[in-house]
Formats: structure tokens, sequence, C-alpha cells
């Protein structure tokens, strides 16, 4: 179906948009130079570049192990309900020295 006001070219006549120019894009491709603003050219650093990579890819690679469940219990849970029970107790000390009633909280 072809989307109305706009003109349909075949598969073979479209062709993808890239702002380099296609020297500099197969050059960028084959890993050995990339180019930055101001037509200025950077070596990639491949250690760097294996790092993003893992970084950008972190949630497909990601597996539940014991270590990685004591973190989340740690400072998922354990650290904040801590926390909580520490500001609880710390209005409770106020309220006891101010002669009012403990309030409730949750």
């Amino acid at each position: 179906m072809v989307p109305r006001g706009r003109a349909h070219r075949s598969q073979e006549q479209q062709q993808p948009h890239h702002t380099t120019p296609p020297r500099r894009r197969e050059e960028a491709e084959k890993g050995r130079t990339a180019e930055m603003g101001g037509g200025m050219e950077v070596h990639k650093n491949k250690f760097i570049e294996e790092w993003n990579h893992g970084r950008e890819n972190l949630e497909f690679n990601f597996r539940w192990t014991r270590r990685n469940l004591a973190i989340v219990g740690i400072f998922g849970i354990a650290v904040p309900l801590l926390v909580y029970k520490g500001i609880v107790k710390e209005f409770h000390m106020q309220d006891e020295d101010a002669g009012r009633p403990l309030r409730k909280f949750l």
C-alpha cells in the first residue's frame, strides 16, 4: 500500500541516507578511523569500543546469579528498609520528647 501524498519508489531506487562521504564511511566501518566534527579524524581504541558495546547491550547479556540476587537484596531491600526504620525511630523520639502521641507511618 502506498502512503498518501508520497511518491512510491521501489526498493532498488531507495538508498540509505548517510552523512559521511562514501570513502570515509568505508574507512570508518573498517575500524581504522572515525570522522568527527570539523573533518577531524580519530583512531578508535579497540578496548574502549568493546567496553561501549558491552554497556550498550547490558540488558541483553545480564544473567541472574547468586551474587546479583545478594546485591539486589542488600541495596534494593535491606538498606532502604534500614534507612526508613531509622527515620521513623527519629520521628518517634521527637514525638516522645514533645509529649505528642506517636505518628503512624505506612
